[in-house]
């Protein structure tokens, strides 16, 4: 692995500065998100019957897509009953599962997270200081500058078009 390759931690620690940057929450300890927890356990409900309809839609895994619509929104749906029950270890559990699956997402699609990661920071980045909208979100001033997604996509696409292992050649650790 290459050392200028973004590790988790050093992403973690990307978005803790741009949390410091937009006055976002920053906890000094482990602990669950403030919430209303009635609202917090309807919500997971509804999102826990949303995944089963989306997996039955999926039929298996013949629709990826919806497939793994289906896990991402079963573990979003586990974080919120887990904040609202004020169970620590079971969001924590649910926030690993849900990077788990992002990542899987990643895999399955075949694009490059770490460098999408990357350019979708330095996109935040140019968002206004200390500036969100109403439910806690950087607010896009003058200055900024979307990530360029297409180019940055279109490169991977001519590396595997090439022969190249794209993975490989961009460090992506493989077992």
């Amino acid at each position: 692995m290459r050392e200028d390759l973004l590790s988790l931690r050093a992403c973690v620690g990307l978005v803790r500065r741009f949390h410091q940057r937009i006055k976002a929450p920053i906890a000094a300890t482990p602990q669950t998100l403030k919430c209303d927890p009635a609202s917090a356990l309807m919500f997971s409900e509804r999102l826990m019957q949303l995944s089963k309809e989306m997996a039955r839609a999926a039929n298996g895994t013949e629709d990826v897509l919806l497939s793994r619509a289906a896990m991402a929104v079963e573990e979003l749906g586990e974080w919120l009953a887990a904040n609202a029950e004020a169970d620590l270890p079971g969001a924590a559990d649910a926030l690993g599962d849900r990077l788990y699956v992002l990542c899987g997402d990643a895999v399955a699609s075949g694009i490059p997270l770490a460098e999408v990661f990357e350019a979708v920071h330095e996109s935040n980045w140019s968002k206004l200081p200390h500036v969100t909208t109403g439910v806690g979100k950087a607010f896009k001033g003058p200055d900024y500058l979307a990530p360029n997604l297409e180019t940055l996509l279109a490169h991977y696409a001519a590396l595997r078009a090439e022969g190249l292992d794209a993975n490989e050649h961009d460090h992506f650790i493989e077992n």
